[in-house]
C-alpha cells in the first residue's frame, strides 16, 4: 500500500489485516517499482498517483509492474476527466467513510482489472 495520508493508511491497513492480508506500507511512491520487483502481491493499493501521471497512467503502470495483482488507485477528490475516464473504462467506484470490511472485500474481488476508487 502506498499512501501519503497516515489516517487513511491506518484505516485501510486495519481492514486488510481483518481480511487476512499481510500489509506492506510505502511512504514514497517512487520506491514502488523496487518493492514490486522484490515480492509478489495479491493486491496493490495507492492513495496517490505516481509523480507526473494521471490516475489512469498510474493504474496502467502499476498493473504492468504487478501483472497478477489487483490494483486500486484511491483519491478523496478527483478531476472530472479522471471520473469520466474511469467510468468509460468500467473501473470506477465510490466508497463512503468510515470504510467497512465487507465493502473493501467486495472491491478487492472486483478490482482484478484495476479500479479507481473515490473516497468520500
Amino acid at each position: 500500500m502506498v499512501s501519503q495520508d497516515p489516517d487513511t493508511a491506518s484505516e485501510i491497513q486495519s481492514l486488510l489485516h481483518d481480511l487476512g492480508y499481510k500489509v506492506t506500507k510505502l511512504q514514497d511512491p517512487s520506491s514502488i517499482e523496487d518493492q514490486l520487483a522484490k515480492a509478489r502481491y495479491q493486491l496493490v493499493i495507492l492513495n496517490q498517483v505516481l509523480q507526473g501521471m494521471s490516475w489512469h497512467q498510474t493504474l496502467r503502470t502499476v498493473k504492468r509492474m504487478a501483472l497478477n495483482s489487483a490494483v486500486i488507485v484511491m483519491a478523496s477528490s478527483a478531476a472530472e476527466v479522471d471520473i469520466r475516464d474511469a467510468l468509460s473504462a468500467g473501473s470506477y467506484a465510490v466508497l463512503d467513510r468510515p470504510l467497512a470490511k465487507h465493502d473493501m472485500a467486495s472491491l478487492i474481488d472486483y478490482s482484478s482489472g484495476g479500479l479507481f476508487l473515490a473516497l468520500r
